[in-house]
């Protein structure tokens, strides 16, 4: 919710990995400064041809191998020619996203509706995106503190950082511990993430989650291992 913003002062950042000079170039999953751009110039920036993969709750995006670790820490390492899950184009991705959202703008329900969940995840539920994978959430709103679910964390020896984006509301980004902590005592940490300004986020292990407070209808988030 756009409350949260009042309360940046409250927010725990984790330590920074050192930062590029202007105009230079910066590998994938380290930290960069935020920059300004929607996620929806994000997702139309894609080529509509490119494959994505429908894993329920949410899109990853390209062509790149990405790793989902169950709750008993079994991997289950995926590519979108082998893959169980739906494959689409970003086309239909794109199509869908809008009337996902406009069905549950247009909903009377006050229920929690989306992919989001009314507590953290283990540390054991993970997407691993290698370097050059994005992911997409479907939309949500909610009532209360909502949670993905399960955590994101860069293929090893892309770096530590995640690049982070919310769409229409809102949210914070932190490690599992943080969105535990946040649950049991309510305390606000992590790092706000406003619409239209992506931010780099690290935390224990490099694995961060997304969490928020009574998000708007049709919220989504982005999230990224990417160059820049």
């Amino acid at each position: 919710m756009q409350w949260e913003n009042g309360f940046k002062s409250l927010v725990v950042v984790g330590t920074l990995a050192i930062g590029v000079s202007l105009g230079g170039t910066i590998s994938a999953a380290h930290y960069h400064e935020p920059i300004q751009k929607s996620v929806d110039e994000i997702v139309a920036s894609i080529p509509d041809n490119e494959p994505v993969v429908d894993v329920g709750d949410g899109y990853m995006i390209g062509k790149q191998d990405f790793d989902i670790i169950d709750s008993n820490g079994q991997h289950h390492e995926q590519n979108y020619k082998t893959t169980q899950y739906p494959v689409l184009n970003a086309a239909t991705m794109k199509n869908n996203q809008k009337q996902a959202e406009a069905a549950i703008r247009s909903s009377k329900s006050i229920e929690d509706v989306g992919p989001l969940v009314n507590k953290p995840t283990s540390a054991n539920n993970v997407k691993v995106l290698n370097k050059g994978k994005s992911y997409l959430s479907k939309p949500f709103g909610g009532l209360g503190w909502q949670y993905a679910g399960f955590a994101f964390q860069p293929q090893y020896g892309t770096g530590n950082y995640l690049m982070w984006a919310a769409q229409v509301d809102s949210g914070r980004v932190g490690d599992v511990l943080q969105a535990n902590d946040n649950y049991q005592t309510g305390i606000l940490n992590g790092t706000v993430i406003n619409p239209g300004k992506e931010k780099w986020v690290t935390g224990y292990e490099s694995k961060t989650t997304y969490y928020t407070f009574r998000p708007r209808v049709g919220t989504s988030y982005y999230v990224a291992n990417i160059d820049i």
